[in-house]
């Protein structure tokens, strides 16, 4: 039997902006269907990642390793003298670590005073060519050129260490400066710091570089001058602005309007009007932005502040005949994209959700390939299927998810494309979308929802992975799809796929970090990691194992990002076959007796603990978040004081809530309260996430209307909410699939 993917689908609809609000209905183009699913994913470790396993570390650890590794803590710790006599220079010769163990003698010769002895070291390492150490070993040289009073060889030191990399550039720009003006090149030294001051004004260092450059004397005068200045501060503006610091913006712009004039002028108001915009104050915006709606090349950019500032002051009709003036003008700017989706958003918050639809619909057939075109279409989809119009949701949702391959709400457009094909009794054609969501997302909220579906039509959604190919190409070299005759709903996967590799990373880079690794020298590791990112692109090899040291510090966010961005397929069909370790670093799980026995205690799903924690916090006992939630479960200090005085947990502080045992046990009493207040789990981690309060205000204002859990969690008004749900939801499937056998 052919397998039933994909579908030709009539239907969609395209249409043209005949006016501000008059659409015009186009015939529509097929719409092909097809899986993205990415591969082939590795199947060992070796391809995983560049981990050495754990006989190989333990080998590779030998004496002089592990006393390196002791010795770059007591450096950390200030501990020269000890570092010194830690390192093994002859024995780690011979090793890929060499470099590193000159390195860090240096660097204690030099904390030491023995700066001969480190010049000559570090000379000798800068001629080996150290890779990612090589930026250190510059800024090394240069210090203790410094030290040596040898200040014509710092400034260069420090010149190439500016130049060689962005991490800390502003250090290295403040030292060629400082070199450059003990040298006596007095010219030269202002220059740098007026680079430091303009070219990185965010920089804790810009504003004192800037009195060390006055402080040098006047700068040279003359047009030419003049016109590189205004430049400068001009650039520094845009920089300051790019950064959010809209306050140092608009003192920036202040400080030029008298030396600007035309286009320099207009820009420079419009940055000072939107400064005063994101700062809230938005009748100055409205003031400053009024004249250039109507004068020089910025003013449908203008315009959109110019409207934003007017909702801002609740001036709702001047608002959105702002808008409607914006597409006028400018139908073809991106800026007019922006206002259709901000009024859009407008109507949200206003709950007009018809004017809202119509908004959205509006934005995705004027600018279907624009930048808010996949938010436009789940919105006006989303309505129309709420509304029970099945076959415009589907003539939105399924041209979106071909237009979108990567969209994050693909899997949301072929789900609901599904359930309505489903509603109108074209049983045939919704098993194939169930499919394909269950093929490209079967470890995920919506592959599992379909996998359900389709298990009530008698289909074993895992037997799928027997009607693809062993190999799968890419999406950049994306396999032919075979459209079979229009009346049938088939469409197969031809063509076999490329084994993966590796890639051509360089042996001797790879090999200094296997040992680095071993030697749990993670922080050098991963330098060493991005810099090879950085000059051999991204790799999933390499995203791996830099994940994989983040875990080993103790980064488990930043470690789990990593990991799904080197594996997004892992929530494909055959995701769950990626080698174990790195599935246990895709969906992390530590301290699972405590989890499991405060869980049952309160007859909770200790698996749905587990995915509610791997998604607040990734497991980090020490994880913080904006709002101020601490620990695993993130719980505030204020509830956590309620609630720890419930259970007699005493003392109490926010030291408590770092504690895994406490943060667990007082975080699934929490939860347990929730679900005796509210019952279902959709409802529960929605109160979770957002508070009590909206949830019941959203069960109220549904009362009335016949919404099943599935449709309930995709009208959560909050968007992080409604994620936050659909996640922890798919992940309790994913723990207990992948946790509930050891």
């Amino acid at each position: 039997m052919r397998p039933r993917f994909l579908s030709v689908i009539s239907g969609g609809l395209m249409a043209a902006l005949a006016g501000p609000l008059l659409l015009q209905e186009l015939p529509p183009p097929p719409t092909t269907l097809h899986s993205t699913v990415q591969g082939p994913l590795p199947s060992t470790l070796a391809q995983a990642w560049l981990v050495p396993d754990e006989a190989e570390r333990t080998r590779l650890k030998n004496r002089a390793v592990a006393n390196l590794a002791k010795a770059v803590d007591r450096f950390r710790d200030g501990k020269h003298a000890a570092t010194l006599a830690l390192i093994d220079q002859e024995a780690l010769d011979s090793t890929p670590l060499a470099g590193y163990a000159t390195y860090y003698r240096a660097r204690a010769w030099l904390e030491l005073g023995r700066v001969a002895e480190a010049r000559a070291a570090l000379r000798e390492l800068h001629a080996q060519e150290p890779g990612a150490l090589g930026a250190d070993v510059l800024m090394a040289e240069g210090e203790a050129a410094m030290l040596d009073e040898d200040y014509v060889a710092a400034a260069a030191f420090f010149k190439r260490r500016a130049e060689r990399s962005p991490v800390d550039r502003d250090v290295a720009l403040d030292k060629w400066a400082e070199a450059l003006g003990r040298s006596g090149e007095t010219d030269l030294a202002r220059a740098a710091w007026l680079r430091l001051y303009y070219e990185l004004p965010t920089s804790a260092r810009a504003e004192a570089a800037k009195r060390h450059a006055e402080a040098l004397g006047p700068a040279p005068t003359g047009d030419v001058e003049a016109a590189k200045r205004r430049d400068a501060e001009i650039g520094r503006v845009e920089r300051l602005f790019a950064a959010r610091r809209y306050r140092a913006a608009l003192a920036g712009c202040k400080e030029l309007r008298s030396s600007v004039t035309g286009g320099a002028r207009d820009l420079i108001e419009l940055r000072a009007g939107q400064a005063e915009y994101h700062l809230g104050r938005h009748q100055r915006a409205i003031d400053a932005l009024g004249p250039l709606r109507k004068r020089g090349s910025r003013q449908a950019e203008a315009r959109f502040f110019h409207a934003r500032a007017l909702r801002g002051l609740n001036r709702h009709q001047q608002y959105v005949a702002a808008i409607r003036e914006l597409m006028q003008s400018f139908p073809s700017s991106t800026w007019a994209e922006d206002g259709l989706n901000n009024l859009g958003t407008h109507y949200i918050l206003r709950d007009e959700e018809e004017q809202a639809a119509r908004t959205f619909r509006e934005l995705y057939y004027s600018y279907p390939t624009g930048r808010h075109a996949a938010r436009a279409a789940w919105k006006y989809g989303w309505w129309s299927y709420r509304q029970r119009d099945y076959e415009e949701a589907i003539r939105v949702f399924e041209p979106a998810a071909s237009d979108f391959p990567r969209a994050n709400q693909r899997a949301a457009w072929l789900y609901w494309s599904g359930r309505a094909r489903e509603a109108l009794g074209q049983g045939r054609e919704a098993q194939a979308r169930y499919e394909l969501v269950a093929v490209d997302y079967l470890n995920s909220y919506y592959g599992q929802l379909a996998a359900r579906r389709l298990r009530a039509s008698g289909l074993t959604p895992g037997k799928l992975t027997l009607t693809l190919p062993t190999s799968v190409k890419p999406m950049s070299a994306r396999p032919r799809i075979a459209v079979l005759p229009e009346e049938s709903e088939e469409v197969k996967i031809v063509g076999p796929g490329a084994e993966a590799a590796p890639g051509d990373l360089p042996p001797a880079l790879i090999e200094r970090i296997r040992w680095l690794l071993a030697a749990e020298l993670y922080s050098d590791a991963i330098d060493e990691l991005w810099d090879l990112e950085r000059t051999s692109g991204a790799s999933p090899l390499v995203d791996a194992t830099i994940a994989w040291a983040l875990f080993r510090q103790g980064q488990n966010l930043r470690g789990v990002v990593l990991a799904r961005r080197a594996y997004p397929h892992h929530i494909a069909v055959g995701g769950e076959r990626l080698p174990r370790e790195v599935l246990e670093m895709l969906f992390p799980l530590d301290y699972w007796e405590q989890v499991r026995r405060y869980a049952n205690a309160h007859k909770i799903d200790p698996y749905l603990v587990a995915a509610l924690i791997s998604q607040e916090s990734a497991f980090d006992r020490n994880a913080r978040s904006p709002a101020n939630a601490y620990g695993l479960m993130q719980v505030r200090p204020g509830t956590g004081r309620q609630l720890a005085r419930r259970l007699g947990i005493r003392p109490f502080s926010t030291r408590t809530l770092r504690n895994p045992t406490a943060n667990i046990r007082l975080g699934t009493r929490y939860f347990a309260d929730l679900v005796e207040k509210y019952g279902a789990d959709h409802l529960v981690l929605a109160a979770y996430n957002a508070g009590p309060r909206p949830v019941s205000r959203w069960l109220a204002e549904r009362s009335e209307d016949e919404l099943d859990t599935e449709e309930f969690i995709d009208d959560i008004p909050y968007p992080e909410t409604r994620l936050y749900v659909k996640r922890v939801l798919g992940l309790r499937d994913v723990y207990r699939e992948l946790y509930g056998q050891s």
